[in-house]
């Protein structure tokens, strides 16, 4: 799970989301990825996501998919 930094939004308001995508550069570093909201699919600079920490180990272990970049 992480918090999805906006904005248009106070902190307390920022949506939780879960991370479904993750967009490698021509380095392999990840640095896009794409989040599942009640709102919709946002796909945001990996810095607009904050992680939960219980979470971290949850998204090492899983099958997110690497896809190539959306910004191409």
């Amino acid at each position: 799970m992480v918090i999805i930094k906006t904005n248009d939004a106070s902190p307390l308001s920022w949506p939780l989301g879960r991370i479904i995508e993750l967009y490698p550069g021509t380095d392999n570093v990840v640095r896009v990825a794409k989040a599942m909201t009640e709102q919709g699919e946002f796909t945001r600079q990996v810095v607009k996501y904050q992680l939960l920490r219980s979470s971290l180990m949850k998204l090492l272990r899983s099958n997110v998919r690497l896809r190539s970049s959306p910004l191409r």
